[in-house]
């Protein structure tokens, strides 16, 4: 609880001298003492400061003017003249930032509002990049045969050529209506027939393709070719220094029944090389 002090105030002026633990000083308007809460005032002295600098256990410091309570506020005076206006102050240094708030509570959900108009077509954009060309694709599967065609009209013997070999027996077709009788051709000398050679392992050879090094991120096409005339009877590839980007193969296979393409892709780097195989068949010894 705080008590009022202001009532002794004059006879604290008077006695100053006469209190306990009453100091005098000089040249300051100031008074302090120390109040117990029983409203005592002990070590009063001039000044800001207590006699013996702090107050004792128990007590409260107070500090009070040697003025009288200020007057009522006269009435306003008449304005004076404007006076010159005077030179710009020095800008003060900049003040420190303050400590970021807290942050508030989310405010309550608003309606929804209304839905706007659907706005103009915007204009059409830029046409992209070609794509990347595409994957051959596989051979058709070959078509039946077509139906046999009505015969032609006999032509003038040719001269007689010579013997070639015999070909495999073909499938008997239907018989066709009988044409007119020709005139008989000269009969021409006929060839000796030449002997029938067996196959053996010794009539297939091997072919490999040029080194294939893809480009990360690119397809890649590898063909291993059999000599003019000859039959790829199978193949396959085979890569080098791949690691872990090991190419991705779409395809790998025979497109013209003479050779052994092989065809792919490469996803990541670092990238390798590779070789396409193909096992031929000779058909001319």
């Amino acid at each position: 609880m705080r008590t009022k002090i202001g009532v002794f105030v004059g006879s604290i002026v008077i006695c100053m001298a006469q209190s306990t633990g009453v100091a005098v000083a000089t040249n300051s308007d100031s008074i302090t003492g120390c109040i117990s809460p029983n409203g005592a005032l002990t070590n009063v002295a001039l000044g800001t400061r207590p006699v013996g600098y702090t107050c004792p256990e128990g007590t409260s410091k107070v500090t009070w003017n040697k003025r009288g309570p200020t007057g009522e506020q006269g009435p306003p005076g008449a304005q004076g003249p404007k006076g010159d206006t005077g030179d710009a102050g020095a800008r003060g240094p900049r003040g420190l930032r303050g400590w970021r708030g807290a942050r508030g509570p989310a405010g309550p959900q608003g309606q929804r509002g209304f839905t706007g108009r659907t706005g103009p077509q915007g204009d059409r954009g830029a046409q992209g990049p070609q794509g990347l060309r595409g994957l051959r694709g596989l051979p058709g599967i070959p078509g039946s045969d077509g139906e046999q065609g009505p015969t032609g009209p006999t032509g003038q013997p040719g001269p007689t050529g010579p013997t070639g070999q015999p070909g495999p027996t073909g499938p008997t077709g239907q018989p066709g209506p009988t044409g007119p009788a020709g005139q008989p051709g000269p009969a021409g000398p006929r060839g000796e027939p030449g002997p029938q050679a067996e196959r053996s392992p010794a009539d297939l050879y091997f072919v490999e393709s040029e080194v294939v090094t893809p480009a990360a991120l690119a397809f890649f096409t590898a063909m291993a070719v059999c000599d003019p005339g000859d039959l790829a009877i199978g193949g396959g590839f085979r890569t080098t220094e791949f690691g872990t980007a090991a190419p991705q193969i779409l395809t790998s296979a025979t497109f013209s029944g003479t050779d052994w393409t092989v065809e792919g892709r490469v996803d990541r780097e670092p990238v390798g090389s590779l070789v396409a195989q193909v096992i031929c068949a000779d058909m001319n010894p």
